[in-house]
């Protein structure tokens, strides 16, 4: 006698094929250059293997929650995906319940969405213990970062202090035979400018944190592109008052 058609076995014969999928980045962010894998391809790899076995696959979303801005990122939202699975020839009432959370931010009107599409992948990746896709994130994010550290190699402090001492030589006056006694200059208002050892330290261990990074944990952020254009607006200017700003921001990149 053949054994049973039963629910059961069918979501375990899913769940294999899930598997065996092929779940390598399959987008490219030009703008940051780093890949990563689609909702699409998501979606159309899973959508006929839920047929093949009868499964129902219901998708929807709650608890949307307003977060503050960050950096240039005005959207950043929170929010709860559920999926619940059940089967679609009626062997059994029995259904699966799985839920994660998402974070998305953007500078647009792509907030929400954003963060829908990182809460379906959490869900999908958790539940089907899937991670290639985050290792290909990963291993592509830090070719390109390293790429781009050649194209722009930051200036050693050396190379600051003797560019500080040549415009310092080039700007005295020369002397003349008697000169006249220069007025003593009145106390300068402090204006925030020069950074100090610890916030530079500080500053480039956050950096060098967000170039390694999962893309998906910087687009809270704004992706590296914001991350490095807020650190170079700090570093370049000497102030004070933007890096302590940029260190509070990006501070949870890293331990510091």
């Amino acid at each position: 006698m053949a054994e049973k058609d039963t629910f059961s076995q069918r979501y375990s014969e899913f769940r294999k094929e899930v598997a065996n999928m092929d779940w390598t980045a399959d987008g490219v962010n030009t703008n940051q250059g780093w890949t990563f894998l689609s909702e699409s391809k998501i979606k159309g790899q899973l959508s006929p293997a839920l047929a093949k076995y009868g499964i129902g696959w219901a998708v929807s979303y709650s608890d949307l929650k307003v977060m503050e801005p960050v950096g240039a990122m005005k959207q950043h939202y929170i929010v709860t995906v559920h999926v619940k699975i059940t089967d679609l020839l009626g062997t059994t009432d029995t259904s699966l319940d799985f839920e994660a959370f998402g974070e998305g931010a953007d500078s647009g009107d792509k907030g929400i969405s954003k963060a829908q599409t990182n809460a379906l992948k959490n869900v999908i990746a958790n539940n089907f213990l899937l991670s290639s896709y985050t290792v290909e994130a990963e291993s592509s994010l830090e070719s390109a970062t390293s790429a781009k550290a050649e194209k722009t190699p930051l200036p050693s402090r050396r190379d600051k202090e003797t560019a500080k001492e040549v415009l310092q030589a080039i700007s005295e006056p020369i002397p003349t035979a008697t000169p006249a006694p220069a007025p003593t200059p009145a106390p300068a208002t402090p204006t925030g400018k020069g950074l100090n050892q610890i916030q530079t330290n500080a500053m480039n261990k956050i950096i060098a944190s967000a170039r390694v990074a999962d893309p998906i944990t910087l687009e809270p952020y704004g992706g590296l592109d914001a991350i490095e254009m807020a650190y170079y607006s700090a570093i370049n200017e000497g102030d004070s008052k933007k890096a302590a700003e940029f260190i509070k921001t990006f501070k949870t990149l890293v331990a510091i």
